[in-house]
């Protein structure tokens, strides 16, 4: 009967570069992946997408170019890609365009993006971009928080020091804020590409 299909040699040779251009990329050999990206997106590669916009919004290979950053973060984004959401929705954050940033960030809540999730809840905290809600904002966030989502973490904390008026309360706040913070820098320094770092 049939034989098993062969398993499609475009996509096998795009993971193994995006798998190249990742390395190069945590070496901070950005020239050298700057050139598999972009013959990865020539294939429409979604990781390359948000991996030149990376570059261009940090200026690794010049100058910052944030207009080059949000082109290709869209472009991930047209392509369903979970990252897209949260790093074209951060850029958003960055340049200050809250109410884009929220609707970003609740598409990429919507397909399931944890980042996404804790980003927008701790936008619907503090009430950037649009209504402030902290009721919606804790039902979001529980589940990055459980996680290790330091966001996450950081936004449900300051609603419940909102929520408090006792000395003893804002002492344990502030504590609980220090140890996040300290836990945040060690899984950044040991994976800054993990759930648990901030990035």
């Amino acid at each position: 009967m049939g034989l098993i299909q062969p398993p499609d040699q475009l996509k096998l040779g795009r993971a193994a570069d995006e798998w190249s251009a990742d390395t190069l990329l945590r070496d901070k050999k950005y020239q050298e992946a700057f050139l598999i990206l972009s013959r990865l997106e020539e294939h429409n590669s979604p990781y390359a997408m948000v991996a030149l916009g990376w570059i261009y919004e940090n200026g690794y290979l010049g100058e910052v170019d944030l207009i080059s950053a949000e082109y290709y973060y869209s472009r991930a984004v047209s392509l369903n890609y979970s990252e897209g959401f949260v790093e074209l929705g951060r850029l958003k954050h960055r340049i200050g365009l809250d109410k884009e940033a929220r609707e970003i960030f609740s598409a990429g809540a919507k397909i399931g993006n944890i980042s996404c999730m804790a980003r927008l809840g701790a936008m619907m905290a503090a009430g950037e971009g649009g209504k402030k809600s902290n009721d919606e904002a804790i039902k979001i966030l529980t589940l990055p928080a459980k996680i290790g989502n330091p966001i996450a973490k950081r936004a449900l904390y300051q609603i419940e020091f909102e929520n408090s008026s006792s000395i003893f309360r804002v002492i344990i706040f502030y504590s609980k804020v220090l140890i996040l913070i300290i836990s945040t820098i060690y899984f950044t320094l040991k994976d800054p590409y993990s759930e648990r770092s901030m990035r």
